[in-house]
């Protein structure tokens, strides 16, 4: 097993597969996008396969794919099937905004993905357009109920807005219960691009909480997933909370990330300063190992984000 200088084990790599998306929310990137990293930069299927498979024999069980948008990258069922095939590796799960979903959903399940989280902020169509810069909210919709018919396991994560979306919350849990899934709220986490729009609109998780609790017959369940969510339960259903910045979840870390262009990230609350570079090693075909090692024992103990904001494109490291 892999452990960090703090005694965490870590066995989950979040892994974005490419920088690119076909949105540009809001608080993911600015309005006329950010620089993209290089095709040529950018990770191959056989490099993350690689990588991957050296974590899994250390002990690395749990994978989830982000971006940008990863379904716009080219035949990403096949890394699927790669990755799967890896020994050690028991859960690939994905993070997408769902709008290419309903036609790719039952290829991604087939080559072995076994999970996928769908971020959805407003069920609002001008709302949603707005946030999106260019989105359609049935889209969405259309390619949940394609992932729940073919039965992959699918969750929502809505980022919680001031001004925003705090007034669609009844309706919000309404739409995730009415398909039996579990819905998250998350707290908007600050970015350099834009931390005027984080100030305006970040909200803390306990206003969804205390929502929550006022409002539904809700009791605290012991589900826990590969992430650091909380959860409610009521009448069978989950709602889970995720306090990013205000309160914070350092002490369970169990994760780091691998970017589209071949760095990996132990803290997303500390970028370039804690970065590993395994492209560049993979390159020269370097053993990873001591690099593996490097990585544990850089990992902070907890994040800065009240202090920090995030300077890199969260499109680029996937959130």
């Amino acid at each position: 097993m892999l452990t960090d200088s703090y005694g965490r084990t870590i066995d989950y790599i979040r892994i974005s597969v490419t920088d690119r998306c076909n949105y540009r929310c809001f608080y993911c990137m600015p309005e006329g996008g950010v620089k993209l990293i290089h095709r040529k930069e950018l990770l191959s299927y056989e490099e993350i396969a690689e990588v991957i498979k050296q974590f899994a024999a250390k002990g690395v069980s749990k994978l989830r794919l982000t971006g940008g948008e990863p379904l716009i990258r080219s035949d990403i069922e096949k890394l699927i099937k790669m990755l799967s095939s890896i020994r050690g590796i028991k859960k690939i799960a994905m993070t997408t905004n769902g709008s290419l979903l309903e036609n790719k959903a039952a290829k991604l399940k087939a080559n072995g993905l076994n999970s996928v989280t769908v971020s959805l902020d407003t069920l609002n169509n001008e709302k949603f357009e707005k946030l999106t810069r260019m989105g359609i909210v049935s889209d969405v919709v259309c390619g949940i109920d394609e992932a729940i018919r073919i039965g992959l396991d699918l969750k929502l994560n809505t980022v919680l807005l001031r001004g925003i979306n705090e007034n669609e919350l009844d309706e919000l849990i309404s739409f995730a219960f009415k398909r039996d899934i579990t819905i998250r709220f998350i707290e908007l986490m600050p970015a350099d691009y834009d931390i005027g729009f984080y100030k305006k609109r970040f909200m803390p998780i306990s206003y969804v909480s205390e929502f929550v609790k006022k409002r539904y017959d809700a009791k605290p369940s012991n589900y826990r997933s590969a992430g650091p969510a909380s959860y409610v339960e009521i009448n069978g259903h989950l709602i889970g909370f995720i306090s990013a910045v205000s309160v914070g979840f350092c002490d369970n870390c169990n994760r780091i990330r691998l970017a589209s262009n071949g760095k990996i990230y132990p803290c997303l609350g500390h970028m370039e300063e804690y970065s590993v570079d395994f492209k560049k090693a993979l390159g020269k075909g370097e053993s990873i190992d001591d690099l593996i090692k490097k990585l544990l024992e850089i990992k902070p103990k907890s994040h800065n984000l009240l202090n920090l904001s995030i300077k890199s494109s969260m499109s680029m490291i996937g959130g």
